[in-house]
Order: C-alpha cells, then structure tokens, then sequence
C-alpha cells in the first residue's frame, strides 16, 4: 500500500499518466488465491506485477521456484471397536497410500518431492476410524512432471481404497508453475534497490531479533542478510501461485531479510512481522517497489521489453487454464476447509 501510495503521488505531481493497482493477496499458502484472481481475469489489463516477500536476503530475484500441485484424498472406512477384525479401516487405507507413494516415488520420481499431513486420522485407537484425509502436494520446478506425479498419487491412493475396501475421494484444491524470471523488470528494481541501499535496521532491532534467534536456534550464530543483490542464479525452493501469473503477465520481486535462524511458516516470523524492528524490512521493499513503478510507467518501452522477455521464456507453450478447485468451498464456506469438513460437489 505505501509503494503505491508513493508511486501514485509522485506520478500524479509529474503529471504522467498512468494507473497502478493493489491486490489483496488472499490463501497464497494453498496456492489458491492469485490462481482464481488470474481465472476470473482480476489481472486483465495488467502490464507488469511488482510482488514483494520476507525471506533470508535483501534482493530481487530472476529466478525459478518450484511448481506444486495439491488436493485432499478422503478414505471412508466403518467405524467400530478395533479389537474385533474389521477391514473397512480408513487409517489402514492411508497409511497404505502414504508408503506406497514414498516408495514408489522414490523408483519412479525421484526429482519430484511428495508432500502430506494427515487431517482426519480418527479420535481414539480403540475405534477403527471411518473417515482419514491426507492433504497431498507434490513440488518440481517444471510444471507437466508435477502433474504426472501429483495424478499418480492420486492413482494410488484410488488403489489403496479397493486395496483396504473402504471408498475414496479426490477434492482437488489447485496448482502453479513455479515463477517464470523476467530480468527486464528485475534490473529496473535492482536499480531501485541500489538507490535505496539496505534496510535500516536499529541496533536495537537487531538486538531484538538476536534474542528472536536465539529462541528458535540456540545453538547457530546469529546472521541476518544486511547486503542487497540481483539473484539469477539457483530455483527457489518454495512454491507461490503468482507462479502461475508470471507466465502471462511480466513479474518481479524483492524480499526483505529476516534472521536466518528465523523459520519461514514459523510463530516467530510472526512475531517479528508484527514487531518494530521487522520494519525496515518491508520499508526498503516499499521503497524499492515505488521507484521501480515510477521507471516503468515514464518508460513504456522498458515495459515493452519485458513483454517481449515474457514471449520468448514461454517460447509457443500452450498454457492450460489455471487449475483451482475448491471454489465453493473457499468462497462460500472457508471455515469448512479449515475444520476438514468440506465436501466440494
């Protein structure tokens, strides 16, 4: 909101014309939210994306991250007491489903990673449980082997269902491509970058989140990212469903540092996001995204090139719709998602 707020007023005071927008960026952990934005056409008319996230670097990134598809497979077995023999045991059919994955994508898919938890697994042992759910993903960087390994998954656990004599159920809950780099974008916002410089941490900031650190990793030596950079180099180990927008519309991205100590999808990461010497962080990004935004409006022919960029990464590849399931569910019945009661027609 600042970064467009800056950038509005400064092209406003210009005179330049143009117009910038602000997303909300709602279920990004479950790949959901941009991915139906992009169906529903929210993008339409969009030139270039400009993101911004924590993570253990001041930099801007041209680079992949992984693709990820996921879904939720339900067992329905019969409840009863568990010291009688019963077969139709829903547990029985995911722990089978479970091993037989890992095993056979060990063989078959070692390149790909194979994700899951357990969300209804049964409420006492001494009752054989009559419904099991697993939320299954699985992560590559390209997008058609994750597909092949994630329908797979899917084939198994369907087998494990006839295996055990319960019944099954496949909700599929949506997928990304991992990100398409554009460097054309990325060099306007490390040029912001360098004139911004690093975030301006306080010292007692720092001191704060050395005793942050130290709770979560006694043992490591405190380190936080105080140097800013353009990364190309490697794939990026997470997954993001503006991944998916990036294949169609230009994106670039900068990310503020946190303590490397610090674990992403941690309670303290957290508390630091909510704390007064995280903010410098997201400051430098705001900064940083403000600047690159004024350079690409007053520079159509930078924007231009990064189009050109985008066309020629996606080199003729037929792109599939987006792929999003859940959509009653999470639109009109999110809790039911979270509580693992929700049954998508």
């Amino acid at each position: 909101m600042g970064a467009a707020l800056a950038a509005a007023t400064a092209l406003s005071q210009a005179g330049t014309p143009g117009r910038i927008v602000v997303f909300g960026c709602p279920a990004e952990e479950i790949l959901w939210g941009k991915t139906l934005m992009l169906e529903r056409g929210l993008f339409d008319g969009c030139d270039a994306l400009l993101t911004s996230h924590a993570d253990y670097q001041n930099g801007v990134l041209s680079r992949p991250c992984q693709s990820v598809a996921q879904g939720e497979m339900i067992f329905y077995g019969v409840a009863g007491h568990a010291g009688s023999v019963r077969r139709q045991n829903a547990l029985d059919a995911v722990e089978l489903a479970v091993q037989s994955i890992e095993r056979l994508r060990a063989h078959n898919f070692p390149d790909t990673i194979v994700e899951h938890v357990l969300r209804v697994a049964g409420v006492h042992p001494g009752i054989t449980p009559d419904e099991s759910r697993i939320w299954l993903s699985s992560r590559q960087q390209d997008f058609e082997r994750v597909w092949e390994v994630y329908e797979f998954a899917v084939g198994v656990c369907r087998r494990a269902a006839e295996m055990t004599g319960t019944s099954f159920r496949h909700q599929f809950i949506a997928a990304s491509r991992g990100y398409l780099p554009n460097d054309t974008l990325a060099e306007v916002l490390f040029r912001s970058q360098q004139q911004v410089g690093a975030p301006r941490w306080t010292p007692e900031g720092l001191d704060w989140m050395r005793q942050l650190a130290l709770a979560c990793a006694p043992r490591d030596q405190f380190f936080l990212d105080q140097e800013i950079g353009l990364h190309r180099e490697g794939i990026d180990p997470y997954g993001q469903d503006d991944g998916e927008v990036s294949w169609r519309i230009p994106l670039a991205r900068v990310n503020w540092a946190v303590p490397r100590q610090v674990p992403l999808h941690h309670w303290a990461l957290s508390a630091l996001s909510g704390h007064p010497a995280s903010y410098p962080g997201p400051i430098m990004a705001s900064e940083v995204l403000a600047l690159g935004a004024v350079e690409l409006i007053s520079s159509p022919e930078i924007l231009s090139r990064a189009k050109e960029e985008l066309a020629r990464r996606v080199n003729g590849k037929v792109l599939t719709a987006p792929r999003v399931g859940a959509k009653r569910t999470l639109v009109e019945n999110p809790q039911s998602f979270w509580d693992r009661s929700w049954i998508e027609d």
